[in-house]
């Protein structure tokens, strides 16, 4: 299996083994797993794995980060938010939503609208306070809201 990357404008192929695939499913659901039980759950050895790691953090993994249920830090308000911006404006609203503490993730989109902002805020008063503010200050012409109600997969490719 090949998997293409790219990095700073230059461009990376690298043949994916079972080998890889081994090693990736146990950090993705474990990525404070030690090399031993790594070793152990995959039956290669440490040593690869100290290896390919290193090439893995320079080439494939984006960021270490752990799963939050935010809920239970009082973060109530877990929405999903579709956006289109006015052309003119849509630099000045990157900007913002690229500061915002509140916007998780950001992504930029096709069908309509220019981005998909994963949000989470503490009630709704602030969740409409933040939508007001897109649509007010930073040309966001249209809105649209997708309430998450509970999760039902999170973070599962390559888990297994």
């Amino acid at each position: 299996m090949a998997v293409n990357i790219t990095k700073k404008g230059e461009f990376f192929q690298i043949m994916t083994t079972e080998e890889d695939i081994k090693i990736i499913s146990n950090l993705r659901r474990n990525a404070r797993a030690s090399l031993v039980k790594i070793s152990e759950s995959t039956s290669i050895p440490q040593s690869t794995i100290y290896d390919k790691l290193k090439t893995y953090e320079r080439d494939v993994i984006k960021k270490h980060t752990c799963l939050v249920d935010f809920k239970k830090l009082g973060f109530n308000v877990e929405v999903r938010i579709a956006v289109k911006a006015k052309k003119e404006s849509k630099a000045e609203l990157l900007e913002y939503i690229n500061n915002h503490k509140n916007v998780n993730s950001a992504f930029h989109i096709n069908s309509g609208y220019d981005f998909f902002l994963e949000c989470i805020f503490q009630n709704y008063s602030e969740m409409f306070q933040f939508i007001s503010k897109i649509e007010q200050e930073y040309g966001a012409e249209k809105t649209e809201l997708y309430h998450i109600l509970h999760d039902i997969k999170r973070e599962e490719f390559l888990t297994e």
